[in-house]
């Protein structure tokens, strides 16, 4: 009844594409500048995906892509023509797909699904070996809780270009310590290779990164910031937030988020989003303080490279 198929010229990757739910520019892995917090890096690996077909009707699909040394993302229909995967499709879509997830032992996978895709596909994912890590909640603070004087607090904020690349990453890595946010991946990534990955987030650039400064101008923390619409400008995504362990409970994390907030009133920005580790309360509880509402949930699977597998797996 179901047949599998890899899509190989231009119509199934549309075909593919369109079941996705994807738009027709990740047929195009994004060229960026020069990235300041990497070396030389190995471009995206083009998108492939695998076609689920009734007769000659395609049904459904799942994509694939590595998008940067490290990582890479599974792409999963937003919405799906069974309620549980059909065994057969189930069994041919693995048979395809595991060859590849094998030539990228060292790489990273993840997927978000909401509660409909996690109850049709969770289980297909466990057979690749993926697992269920945590649930992502996504807030969003609209621009009427934006503060219109600039907030007034225990330092300052500065400019993240304004310190040596090195150094900022260094200031990164020291936010880590004691971080809430996603455990289960800790040490996957170095301070570098997330400023990176951020830098590619915010289309090569880092215009709305910043960095706070005690009186004494010691670097408190950093909130990095990108254009969620690049076209427009009109939202923005927080890509992090983390305070030195120091000067934590301190009024940091508040002082970053509305000085933050004050620069998007600034820029006419429209929205600020974000997503968290729900585990997060103390993170929660601080948006919810500086206006945010939380909007969705996703769950989070991923397939951990092989190196991050604990022994006896």
């Amino acid at each position: 009844m179901w047949s599998i198929r890899w899509a190989n010229d231009q119509i199934t990757l549309r075909q593919a594409v369109e079941l996705l739910g994807l738009g027709e520019e990740v047929l195009r892995p994004p060229v960026y500048p020069p990235c300041p917090f990497a070396g030389e890096e190995e471009p995206a690996a083009l998108f492939r995906a695998v076609l689920v077909f009734a007769g000659e009707n395609p049904v459904a699909a799942v994509g694939l892509q590595r998008l940067s040394r490290g990582r890479g993302v599974l792409y999963l229909p937003l919405q799906s023509p069974w309620t549980e995967l059909p065994p057969m499709a189930a069994d041919g879509l693995a048979e395809a797909l595991r060859p590849l997830l094998l030539e990228e032992v060292c790489c990273l996978w993840q997927v978000l699904l909401d509660d409909q895709q996690a109850h049709c596909w969770g289980k297909w994912l466990g057979q690749l070996g993926f697992r269920s890590l945590a649930t992502v909640q996504y807030w969003r603070c609209m621009a009427g809780n934006f503060p219109e004087a600039k907030p007034i607090g225990p330092g300052d904020i500065v400019a993240a270009s304004t310190l040596p690349p090195g150094q900022l990453a260094a200031l990164v890595e020291r936010t880590y310590e004691g971080s809430r946010d996603f455990p289960e991946l800790a040490g996957l990534d170095t301070a570098a290779e997330a400023l990176a990955s951020y830098w590619r987030t915010g289309q090569g650039g880092d215009e709305h990164w910043y960095v706070g400064l005690a009186p004494d101008g010691t670097p408190t923390g950093t909130i990095l910031l990108s254009q969620s619409e690049p076209s427009s400008g009109t939202a923005w995504e927080l890509c992090y937030l983390g305070v030195v362990p120091r000067f934590r409970r301190c009024g940091w994390g508040r002082y970053l988020l509305r000085l933050a907030q004050w620069q998007a009133r600034r820029h006419a920005v429209r929205e600020i989003l974000l997503g968290v580790d729900q585990r997060n309360q103390p993170a929660a509880r601080l948006y919810e303080e500086t206006g945010f509402t939380p909007f969705q949930q996703r769950a989070l699977f991923c397939r951990l490279p092989q190196r991050a597998e604990p022994s006896g797996r």
